[in-house]
């Protein structure tokens, strides 16, 4: 179940990640250096890194649920 809901929520992040990482190159493309490179910062943060951390946290839920069903 939490590792189900941790899938989710990656993906929930993944997509707007990809969509707003190509919007940050669309507004380099454009000459908007300082909108560019702020947007990509933000979406680091807002969005790449909550990607990171589900998968981590993913990890640690299948090592507690090996712990368990071991006899």
């Amino acid at each position: 179940m939490l590792e189900e809901q941790s899938t989710k929520s990656e993906f929930g992040h993944t997509i707007p990640f990809v969509i707003i990482c190509l919007l940050s190159i669309y507004l380099l493309a454009l000459g908007l250096n300082k909108l560019g490179l702020c947007t990509l910062l933000i979406n680091i943060i807002g969005n790449l890194y909550p990607v990171i951390l589900q998968r981590h946290h993913r990890m640690r839920i299948q090592a507690i649920m090996g712990r368990r069903n071991r006899p």
